[in-house]
C-alpha cells in the first residue's frame, strides 16, 4: 500500500508541473496570423466564464453554465441545515439527509461511511471552459477552530485545451470532546478537444482524507437539555474516550470520445466580402456517430480504532475481552463503460434531432476487511465480485423547448445479475412557465455493508435479502417571473434495509410509501428581501423509516448596494426548523445511523444573524449561528445524544482572481 501511494504522489506531481510549465510557456506564445500580427494570445480574452459537470460534456458542445459566484454557494459552506441534512453537531461529521431520497445506485454500492458530501467525486467534478487564467482563494473561520480552506486554480492552455487544481481543507474541534474533524481534498483536472471536434476527453484524479474522532454522543441528556445555566461542554461525560475514524481514497476517471460526421468549414473572407475557398480557418465535424469510453478506478481504504475499549459501548460482546480494537476495509473497485451514439435530423445543434445511445459496462470489485491484535492482523474477509450490464437511452435535443431523455439498464451477470433500472425525463417551457417531470422504476441488489460484513465486535453475513425495489415519480412548476418553484413526489420501496438499534440488519418485506412536497419562494419589496423554503413529507411506516414531517430553511434579509454602487452589503437573519420526529441514533463503529423510537428531537428553532458584503470579485461574511441558544431550553439536537453547536461567531472570505 505503501509503494503504491507513493507512486500515486509522484504521478499527481510529475502531471501537475508539467501541466504548469506547459501553461507558462503557452501562455506567454504569440498567434502569428497574416504577416506581422503578433499581439493575439493564444486563447482570446473574454468576460465570459462557464463551467460544467461530466455528463453535461456532449459531442456536440459542453452544455455550460455561468461559473457560481454567488453569496449563496460561499456562504452556506456547510451542506448542514440550508440542504436539510443533519450531521453530529460538527462540520465535517458523519451527514444523514432528512428528506427521503431514493438512491438511484446501479453498480455494486460501496458506500461505507456517510462522509460522501465532504468529498471530491468524479461525477460531480466541475470542469471550465476559460479564455484567461481563473482562481479562487476561499476561508472559513469559526469558534472551537472551525476553519475551511479551498483554492482552486484553472487555465487554458489553448483554447481547446483546460486544465486545474483544487485543494479544499474542511475542520474543527467542536464543542464537546473529542468531536475533532479533518478533511483533506485534492483534485487535478484537464478537458481538452481536437480543433475539428473530432476528439474529447476529460480526466481527473482525485484524492480524500478523513479523520473525524468519535465521542459517541453525551451519556447524560439531562445536564444538557434541562440545566438552570450554561454547562461547561467539555465536562459533560461522552461515550467514546478513544475512538476514531479515518479513510482515504483515491480515483482517477477518464471520458473520451470520437466523433465520426461530416465537416463544417469556415473560410476567410477579404474586406470586399470575397470568399477564397482555399482559406480554410476551422474546420468543425458534426457529430452523427460517436464512440465513448468512461473509465473509473477507486481505491478506498476505511479504518476504525478504539484505544481503550469500553465493552459497554458495543452491542456485541467483545471476542477478546477489552483489546484494541482496529478494523479496517479496503475496496478496490474499477469500471469501464463504452457506448456508441447516434444522432438522427439536423446538423444544427440549436435545432431538433434526436441521439440514441447503447453501450455496455463491465465492474470489478475487491472487498477485504481485516483486524489488527497486539499478536497480528486477522483477515476477515476476502471477497471479489464482476459485473456486466448493457445500456441504452434516446434523448432529445435539451436545448429545445421541449425536451425528453429516456434511458435504462440491465445487469445480465455479476453481483447485481438480473438487476434493472428505467427513468425518464422531460423539460418543457411554456411562456412563463417552465416544467419538469421525471421517474424512475428499478430492482436492485442489497448494499454491500448489508451483504457481508466482518469486524472484531460486529459480524453478519446475509446472503438471503431479497433483492430491494424502488419506483419514483414526480414533477416541478417554476414561475420565474413569480420567483415561485414547488414540486410534488411519490416514492415507493420495497424490502427496505436499515440498521435497529442493536445494530444489526433487518428488512422491511413490505412496500413504504413516501409523499412529498416543497414550496420555495422569493419576496422583495425595495431592499428587503424573503427566502422562504418549506418541504413537506408524509411516510407511512414510522418506526422503519423516521424523518421530520416538516422542514423550513428561511431567510430575511436587507440588501443595498454602497460606494458609488461598488459593494453591496447584505444584513439579514436566517431561520431553521423541523417538526419533532425520532431521529436516527449513530453507531461509530460501523458509521451507520440507525433507527430508534424512544427519543425525539426536532422543534428547536435556530437562527443564524450575518452580514455579507461583496466588492468587485472579493466576497465576505460574517455571521453568529445559533443566536438563540437555551431559549427557552437546551434542546437543539442534531442527532439523538449529539446537540448541535452552540452560539458561535463566524466569519469567511472568498477572492477571484482573472489575469
Amino acid at each position: 500500500m505503501a509503494v503504491l501511494r507513493f507512486y500515486l504522489y509522484k504521478t499527481v506531481s510529475a502531471l501537475a508541473v508539467l501541466c504548469i510549465v506547459v501553461s507558462i510557456s503557452y501562455g506567454q506564445s504569440k498567434i502569428i496570423t497574416g504577416k506581422a500580427d503578433t499581439t493575439k494570445p493564444k486563447v482570446k480574452k473574454l468576460e465570459n466564464f462557464s463551467e460544467f459537470l461530466p455528463h453535461q460534456f456532449s459531442a456536440d458542445t459542453p452544455f455550460t453554465c455561468a461559473i457560481d459566484s454567488s453569496l449563496e454557494k460561499f456562504f452556506y459552506y456547510s451542506p448542514q441545515q440550508y440542504n436539510f441534512k443533519t450531521n453530529l453537531g460538527i462540520n465535517g461529521g458523519p451527514q444523514k439527509n432528512l428528506i427521503f431520497t431514493l438512491s438511484k445506485k446501479t453498480n455494486i454500492d460501496l458506500d461505507f461511511d456517510q462522509i460522501n458530501d465532504f468529498r471530491f467525486l468524479s461525477d460531480s467534478i466541475k470542469y471550465f471552459e476559460l479564455s484567461q487564467p481563473y482562481a479562487k482563494v476561499s476561508y472559513i473561520n469559526g469558534a472551537k477552530k472551525e476553519e475551511g480552506i479551498d483554492i482552486e486554480f484553472s487555465q487554458n492552455i489553448r483554447e481547446n485545451w483546460n486544465w486545474g487544481i483544487q485543494y479544499k481543507k474542511t475542520g474543527g474541534e467542536g464543542f464537546y470532546p473529542r468531536q475533532k474533524t479533518a478533511i483533506n481534498n485534492f483534485r487535478f483536472f484537464q478537458s481538452a478537444r481536437s480543433k475539428d471536434n473530432r476528439y474529447n476527453i476529460l480526466g481527473t484524479l482525485i484524492y480524500n482524507d478523513t479523520y473525524y474522532e468519535e465521542n459517541g454522543g453525551i451519556i447524560n441528556d439531562t445536564l444538557f437539555e434541562y440545566s438552570l445555566q450554561k454547562v461547561n461542554r467539555t465536562a459533560i461525560p461522552i461515550r467514546f474516550n478513544s475512538a476514531k475514524n479515518t479513510s482515504r481514497n483515491y480515483e482517477y476517471n477518464i471520458r473520451q470520445r470520437f466523433n465520426l460526421g461530416s465537416t463544417k468549414r469556415t473560410y476567410y473572407k477579404d474586406e470586399n466580402d470575397s470568399i477564397y475557398l482555399d482559406s480554410v480557418v476551422s474546420e468543425w465535424t458534426i457529430p452523427r456517430l460517436s464512440f465513448s469510453h468512461n473509465g473509473t478506478y477507486n481505491l478506498a481504504e476505511y479504518t476504525y480504532e478504539d484505544q481503550f475499549v469500553d465493552s459497554s459501548n458495543y452491542s456485541n460482546p467483545l471476542p477478546y475481552g477489552n483489546y484494541d480494537i482496529i478494523d479496517k476495509t479496503f475496496t478496490n473497485d474499477l469500471v469501464n463503460e463504452a457506448l456508441v451514439s447516434i444522432r438522427l435530423g439536423s446538423n444544427d445543434v440549436h435545432k431538433g434531432n434526436l441521439t440514441l445511445n447503447a453501450g455496455a459496462g463491465y465492474q470489478y470489485t475487491e472487498y477485504k476487511q481485516r483486524s489488527t491484535y497486539s499478536w497480528g492482523e486477522e483477515l476477515l474477509n476476502n471477497q471479489y465480485f464482476t459485473n456486466l450490464y448493457l445500456l441504452s437511452s434516446i434523448q432529445s435535443n435539451p436545448k429545445q423547448p421541449h425536451s425528453f431523455d429516456l434511458g435504462g439498464k440491465l445487469y445480465l451477470d455479476g453481483y447485481n445479475g438480473g438487476d434493472f433500472l428505467i427513468e425518464g425525463k422531460t423539460k418543457h417551457k411554456l411562456n412563463k412557465l417552465q416544467l419538469a417531470f421525471n421517474g424512475c422504476y428499478r430492482s436492485y441488489s442489497p448494499s454491500l455493508i448489508f451483504n457481508s460484513y466482518e469486524s472484531t465486535v460486529y459480524s453478519w453475513a446475509n446472503p438471503n435479502l431479497n433483492d430491494q425495489g424502488a419506483l419514483f415519480f414526480g414533477g416541478d412548476l417554476k414561475i420565474p417571473h413569480l420567483n415561485l418553484t414547488f414540486g410534488t413526489y411519490y416514492q415507493s420501496t420495497i424490502n427496505h434495509l436499515y440498521f435497529d438499534e442493536l445494530s444489526s440488519v433487518k428488512q422491511y418485506n413490505s412496500d413504504i410509501n413516501v409523499f412529498s412536497a416543497y414550496a420555495q419562494q422569493y419576496f422583495n419589496v425595495y431592499k428587503f428581501h424573503l427566502r422562504l423554503k418549506l418541504q413537506y413529507q408524509f411516510v407511512d411506516q414510522i418506526g422503519i423509516i423516521n424523518l421530520p414531517e416538516l422542514l423550513t430553511h428561511n431567510s430575511f434579509y436587507f440588501e443595498t448596494l454602497m460606494f458609488q454602487k461598488e459593494m453591496l452589503v447584505r444584513l439579514g437573519v436566517d431561520l431553521y426548523l423541523t417538526s419533532e420526529y425520532f431521529g436516527d441514533v449513530y453507531n461509530p463503529a460501523i458509521r451507520q445511523y440507525l433507527v430508534q423510537t424512544q427519543k425525539k428531537i426536532g422543534l428547536s428553532p435556530i437562527l443564524d444573524f450575518f452580514m455579507m458584503v461583496r466588492v468587485d470579485r472579493a466576497s465576505f461574511f460574517v455571521k453568529v449561528a445559533n443566536v438563540a441558544e437555551g431559549i427557552p431550553y437546551y434542546n437543539y439536537y442534531a442527532a439523538p445524544h449529539y446537540p448541535m453547536s452552540d452560539r458561535a461567531l463566524k466569519f469567511g472570505i472568498q477572492w477571484e482572481f482573472l489575469n
